[in-house]
């Protein structure tokens, strides 16, 4: 079990630093939501003094840089909480509690640490899966059993919206916190086709071929993508899946260039599997155009690929404190108060866990019909976006006035958004090996 606090040393500066984030809209959110008096819960009457919100997350193995991340801000939202007093439960304050269990990126040892949180910890809210979409395909079916919210995190996976739709009692209870990955398939389907169309992102043909990590992720994007471009009038030539964290593609990438595709696109959430797709990619010199999803968001891609990364466009780039106020305003507190530079994993785990405090907050109440009702009504805007559920497949809606996946273009070692144009920092620039060829 994993309970050590991430910065425990730093906690009796937390609230003289908390005015830095206020400008944050969402700790004004938070403070603004409105309490419901209800009746007393067992769950309450059990554990008077604090409310447990249990997490499965990759804190060890292939995912634990993102799954550490993740842990990082989610603790950051719960002592900001608990710096107020804690979330309002049956007319009085009560202080919050994580308690994190380490999933290492594997649905059975998920389900294992997802069970030891429901039934030994007895949490009141269970965020599972933090991070990966295989492990949330497994968690998602004990919800009948266990009368307690459950939440994922950054799965996307639309396969877990699709069996919430199919099956809308059977899984009252499950809410997917992220959107799905049909939405990464528009985003970089749609933004590479106006690219090309405007003539700013140069393809030698438009066929298209996917390296992607053999994961439900990494599987489902890849083929969500791959029809969105066909749909488009493109042709996939061809769907490679490698293990994850590989960083050995020359096998896919020599059978690429024999297929000669206009364009490649890796998915991968290792960062050192994508500092190898680019390391790799121009290495072999192949003729096509590169396109890249989730591993520019780790840190430590841009410092391991140096300029081999430039020109690449990616999605998505949702945390972006350089051009974003809120986000600037948070990265200063996770600098003060963690010591580590703000990621997109922090800034998701801060987000995912604040919904679930805003939920409970609404609720007043542990109960999970009153949970439920709450995280439906729930109109949140955080960090990464506006979280508001939609009631057919309980996942994050989608669109500009909700929440949206930004295409990036990473220029000068730096990412700028490129698409959608209203929210683009920074025009498209021609990938410089297609120049002239």
């Amino acid at each position: 079990m994993h309970r050590t606090h991430p910065y425990r040393h730093q906690r009796s500066r937390f609230v003289k630093n908390c005015s830095l984030f206020r400008v944050a809209v969402t700790t004004a959110a938070l403070s603004a939501l409105v309490v419901q008096p209800l009746v007393l819960t067992p769950a309450a009457a059990d554990a008077p003094g604090v409310v447990k919100v249990g997490v499965t997350a990759p804190l060890s193995g292939p995912g634990a840089q993102s799954g550490l991340a993740v842990r990082t801000g989610m603790q950051l939202a719960v002592d900001q909480m608990n710096a107020k007093g804690g979330v309002t439960i049956d007319g009085k304050r009560v202080k919050v509690q994580a308690v994190f269990e380490d999933d290492q990126s594997n649905a059975a040892s998920g389900v294992s640490a997802a069970l030891k949180l429901l039934t030994q910890e007895k949490v009141d809210f269970l965020i599972g899966d933090a991070f990966r979409s295989d492990v949330t395909l497994a968690i998602m079916d004990l919800a009948p059993q266990f009368k307690v919210p459950i939440m994922s995190g950054e799965a996307v996976a639309g396969s877990i919206s699709k069996k919430v739709a199919a099956d809308p009692k059977k899984y009252a209870n499950f809410w997917k916190g992220n959107l799905s990955s049909d939405s990464y398939a528009y985003s970089m389907s749609t933004a590479i086709e106006e690219l090309v169309a405007s003539g700013r992102l140069k393809v030698p043909s438009k066929t298209v071929a996917f390296i992607s990590e053999d994961t439900e992720y990494g599987r489902t994007i890849a083929q969500l993508t791959g029809a969105a471009f066909e749909k488009a009038g493109w042709k996939v030539v061809d769907a490679e899946t490698v293990a994850l964290g590989s960083s050995d593609f020359y096998p896919q990438f020599n059978k690429f260039k024999s297929m000669d595709p206009g364009l490649v696109m890796g998915t991968f959430t290792s960062a050192d599997s994508g500092v190898a797709l680019v390391k790799q990619f121009h290495e072999l010199g192949i003729h096509a155009a590169l396109a890249g999803i989730y591993f520019p968001n780790r840190p430590e891609f841009l410092s391991g690929a140096q300029k081999s990364a430039d020109g690449l466009v990616w999605a998505t780039l949702q945390y972006d404190p350089v051009h974003n106020k809120a986000q600037r305003a948070f990265a200063a507190l996770v600098d003060n108060q963690a010591h580590q530079k703000a990621t997109y994993d922090i800034a998701a785990g801060y987000d995912i866990m604040s919904v679930a405090l805003a939920a409970l907050q609404k609720a007043g109440s542990t109960d999970v019909a009153v949970v439920d009702k709450a995280m439906l009504g729930l109109n949140y805007k955080g960090l990464l976006g506006r979280y508001d559920f939609d009631a057919k497949d309980h996942t994050v809606k989608s669109g500009p006035e909700h929440m949206v996946w930004p295409v990036a273009q990473i220029v000068g070692g730096e990412s700028f958004v490129i698409w959608p144009k209203n929210l683009a920092t920074h025009a498209a620039v021609p990938q410089v090996w297609l120049q002239g060829k």
